[in-house]
This record gives structure tokens, sequence and C-alpha cells, in this order.
């Protein structure tokens, strides 16, 4: 008879058995390391006593990871084993943890979903989830490299540059990508930095073991002088030959899709963000 448990009760190694099974046959197929698996578990958040597997008999079948951060959840990573699909597993284990969030003082919960994964997206919507708004991903390519030109990007800590960095956003990060997890990278996390007479005007925040871009911005004030073209050209040199990647841009910032054109970024994913109240 299968049964909710919590996450808790097992081995992040036996979260990762079920967690690559689940996405093998994903649009974009993913493997993680035992390493990389622990990482992203760090960097997002997860709490695994608010965290719930399916079992069936000694089987990890299926697991929601959640996240959260004051009153606010985040569902990391949701998964059923190819075999167990369309049984009712997913929405089982989902409205157990909507349920535990609630009376947990947890009041809002987000995620995201491939846009392309239909089963999913249809799941969520059935479970009272809305799109809060529509995020695209992208690679730019190690080669050529992006001339960093003569702007300079000091190393700073995240804690240098945190106070201000929010004000040169047009829309704010999605969850992994936001301060919480910047925080919770350590030393994963790469920070480049430019000033303008002692003020912050342009800087980068990046993970460094999936070269990625969690955080760039230039203040609205410098844009159009290449300081963004120079933040790229400054990471990539810093990260060789290594294509880097940008994941959950908004979708209707037609600026910044033209910036990474220029680029000659390629899209991956485009992926809806989805949230509900508790």
């Amino acid at each position: 008879m299968p049964e909710i448990r919590s996450a808790a009760e097992y081995s992040t190694a036996q979260l990762l058995d079920v967690t690559n099974d689940a996405f093998s046959d994903y649009a974009v197929p993913m493997k993680q390391t035992l390493q990389g698996f622990e990482t992203f578990l760090r960097q997002r958040g997860v709490v695994l006593p608010r965290s719930f597997v399916m079992v069936e008999g000694d089987e990890i079948v299926a697991l929601w990871l959640i996240s959260v951060r004051g009153k606010r959840g985040y569902l990391a990573s949701s998964g059923t084993r190819p075999a167990f699909r369309g049984r009712g597993v997913a929405r089982a284990l989902a409205e157990h943890s909507m349920a535990d969030l609630a009376a947990n003082s947890v009041n809002h919960l987000q995620t995201e979903v491939l846009q392309s994964n239909t089963a999913a997206f249809a799941l969520y919507q059935s479970l009272g989830m809305v799109i809060r708004r529509q995020l695209n991903c992208f690679t730019i390519p190690e080669t050529p490299l992006v001339e960093a030109g003569l702007a300079a990007f000091v190393p700073v800590q995240w804690s240098d540059i945190a106070p201000d960095a929010a004000a040169l956003h047009d829309w704010p990060p999605s969850w992994q990508n936001a301060a919480g997890s910047l925080v919770a990278a350590g030393e994963n996390l790469m920070c480049l930095a430019h000033y303008d007479a002692g003020r912050l005007v342009a800087y980068a925040a990046v993970y460094r073991d999936t070269a990625t871009l969690a955080q760039f911005a230039v203040a609205p004030d410098h844009r159009r002088l290449g300081l963004g073209r120079a933040i790229i050209g400054t990471v990539q040199r810093a990260l060789p030959d290594r294509a880097l990647r940008v994941i959950n841009a908004q979708q209707d910032d037609l600026g910044f899709d033209t910036f990474m054109q220029a680029l000659n970024a390629e899209p991956i994913v485009q992926q809806f963000e989805l949230c509900r109240e508790l």
C-alpha cells in the first residue's frame, strides 16, 4: 500500500536516486551527482521535514522537495518514477504537502514548470496554482569571447553589494537566484562589481559549479554604455571554456531579450512561474 512519509527519514542518496529516475525522460534530461544534488538542496533551502515522499514497499516512487523562507514556500523539485505515473501519486503528495505547509504557518507556495510539460502544468492548475509570469532560459556560448572593454569589475562578496543590488533590478529574481539562495551558495558564488564614484552601477553573481548567471544587472542610467557586455566578458574570462547559463529571465523584458540575441545566446527552455495562497 503506498504511504506518504517525511523526506527527512531518507538519505540524500536515496532522494537523488528517485530524482534522477523521475527526470530521466524529462524534456531536458537531468542526471545529478550526489555532490551536485547536495549543492542544489542547500542553495534552494530545501527543508526535509517539510518535504515528502511516496513509498511503496521499500521503494521511494515519488517526492516533493519543499523550501521555506519565512512564510513563503517553494516547490524546489517534484517527480514520480515513470513506472508509477498515472496513479494519482503526484496529486496525493501535493495535497499532503500543501496542507502541511499551511499547518506550519506558510501561506504562499510557488514553483516553476516547463511550458512544454503540459501534464505537470495541468496538475498545478488543478491544485489552484496560477501563472505569475513567464520565464526564459539561455546558454551563452563560450566562444567567441565577449569583449570586456575598459570597465573594471572587481571581486566582491555578496554581502558587499546586497544592500544596493535590488535598486538595479527591473524584475525580481526567481527563487533559486534570489538573495537567500546566493547567501546559501557560500564559496560556490562568485560576485563581480563595477563602481562609479563609489556607487554600485553594475554587478554579476555567478554560481561557479554550473556557470549560471544567477543575477547580473546594470543601473538604468548606466545602460547602453557597454557595461552589460563587459559583465559577460569578465565572467567568461573568470570561468574559461564554459558556456554561461541564464536561468529564469522574465520573458516580457524585451530589452533583456535583445541583449541575449546580441550575445548570440541560445534559448534553452521556457517556464511558467506559478503561485498560490495557502
